[in-house]
């Protein structure tokens, strides 16, 4: 086996200590969001920052709420069939998902104000209140990817991990690690994953700690399973001045359940048995943000918009993880920490035309630094993930989120639409090379990176209303682009994975 180039920047790492848990990827994780709502808006590919009258383009810009000249009720529902492709050094791998959900359930209250009643066309002319549920992310995927040949195994990057980390661990404790497994275990100073490899047969020692397994090359198999969501729960308000100005304020409750599921397999060229591992990961948590929102109209059929989502404050998120090797028999440990996060803030400005009464279009331009992204101890500390917000102050992009989008009524009850989205990569290209190389501080075993490249959007809708009610249906096709690597190696290049979506929505909606 080949070692790895890591030692000394994990040596650097790891003097912020072994107790960081959450990594860089986590952060990344919590801090992006889809193009989710109702089949009207995914159907315009989500350009309804300016254009406003719909409970998903809230979100975007809370001044479209003022625009509503009714009170409604909405509900969405979500069929997602998802494909996974990867391509690993001309290895190719195919993975499947099917599932069912809601986007968004919403009731708009819209409420003239006295001034209008009384026939004026100037000051605020409409109060109106929105109370909203709405997925903002959603998790859910199965990965497959296959390596061929490789130069490199798991036990080399567990074996340079724990050489990286010698007077933090084990063999400086004067004892044998095998009698004392239990005691070292129990005790937060040293490397679980470095615990587990001993154990489970995969490194051992001479004169430093190497790979258990002799040179040759290895062939890997990785799947991911990933569950969850983030959910969001929204109170906002948008009030009319004199038909031209519309402004809008949103406090929005933030939930996140996820579950990442990770099995990894290794054979080796002149060994005859397998390495195994399991890891189960989970995040539970909840947060705290706000939308600010102006759509000015200077002319009838335009209308210009600008909003601001403050960053998400996550002031109680708790990880739970289970990790297992399996060599020498089944070897586990199990574990959960605390922690908080702050994610970035959002600035999107917008436009709408309108023509008459059959087409219009909105552009909408998002700016997001996730340069930004900070992670913080349970007491609210950075001390702790000093090495992690350093890596995403320097590696993690400023990203610019575009989205254009029609509808046009064909008559005045049936309506089509359309739209495309792209999303520009989240992390620098230079991430995995040094001395910034992430996710190196932390002890546990999924040590896999997924380094997102970039989103594109498709989308198609129609639309049908009929007095006090509506129905409208969406199919949207996301393009999820990634790079993967199952450890930190130089010995070989990522693969290529892309995540295809394929989405089919339907709104049912009522005016009253």
């Amino acid at each position: 086996m080949k070692k790895i180039f890591l030692s000394t920047v994990i040596t650097f790492a790891c003097i912020a200590g072994l107790s960081a848990q959450a990594t860089e990827f986590d952060a990344m994780r919590m801090a992006q969001s889809d193009i989710i709502g109702t089949a009207r808006y995914m159907g315009m590919a989500g350009a309804f920052g300016a254009l406003g009258g719909d409970v998903s383009a809230i979100r975007n810009n809370p001044a479209g709420l003022g625009i509503y000249r009714s009170s409604e009720m909405t509900a969405t529902f979500n069929i997602a069939t998802q494909r996974a492709n990867a391509n690993w050094g001309g290895q190719t791998a195919q993975d499947d998902f099917f599932g069912f959900g809601f986007n968004n359930v919403a009731l708009v209250l819209s409420s003239p104000t006295w001034n209008s009643r009384a026939g004026n066309t100037t000051g605020l002319l409409q109060s109106n209140w929105g109370f909203s549920y709405n997925r903002v992310r959603n998790f859910n995927r199965d990965v497959t990817v296959r390596g061929n040949d490789l130069e490199s195994s798991l036990t080399d990057y567990l074996a340079d991990f724990t050489n990286a980390n010698r007077d933090a661990t084990f063999d400086n404790f004067n004892v044998s690690p095998q009698a004392d497994f239990d005691r070292l275990f129990n005790d937060g100073r040293f490397a679980w994953k470095s615990l587990l490899a001993f154990e489970a047969g995969l490194i051992d020692y001479n004169n430093g700690w190497r790979s258990s397994f002799p040179a040759g090359t290895v062939d890997a198999l990785y799947h991911l399973r990933e569950r969850g969501h983030i959910d969001e729960f929204s109170f906002s308000w948008g009030g009319n001045f004199s038909n031209r100005l519309y402004l809008g304020a949103a406090l929005n409750i933030i939930s996140v359940n996820y579950r990442k599921i990770v099995e990894y397999n290794e054979s080796f060229s002149h060994y005859s048995r397998n390495l195994n591992t399991f890891s189960e990961f989970g995040t539970r948590g909840n947060g705290l943000n706000a939308n600010f929102g102006i759509i000015v109209r200077p002319i009838d059929q335009l209308r210009l918009g600008i909003s601001y989502q403050t960053p998400t404050v996550y002031s109680n998120l708790r990880d739970d993880l289970w990790d297992d090797a399996h060599f020498n028999g089944y070897h586990t440990f199990d574990a959960f920490y605390n922690y908080q996060l702050r994610t970035p803030g959002r600035l999107t400005a917008s436009a709408g035309y309108i023509f008459g009464r059959r087409a219009m279009i909105g552009a909408d331009v998002s700016f997001v630094n996730f340069r930004s992204i900070r992670l913080f101890d349970d007491r609210g500390s950075s001390a702790s993930y000093g090495f992690e917000n350093d890596v995403m102050r320097n590696q993690f992009n400023r990203s610019i989120i575009a989205k254009i989008g029609a509808e046009y009524r064909l008559t005045d009850n049936l309506s089509l639409r359309a739209g495309a989205a792209k999303q520009t990569a989240t992390m620098s290209s230079n991430i995995l090379s040094e001395p910034t190389f992430p996710m190196l501080n932390t002890v546990r075993l999924d040590t896999d990176y997924f380094i997102h490249r970039g989103t594109t959007h498709f989308t198609a809708g129609i639309g049908y209303r009929s007095g006090f009610w509506y129905f409208d249906a969406a199919f949207v096709n996301r393009n999820f682009h990634e790079d993967f690597m199952p450890y930190a190696s130089d010995e070989f290049s990522p693969a290529s994975v892309v995540t295809r979506n394929f989405d089919v929505v339907a709104t049912v909606g009522f005016r009253f």
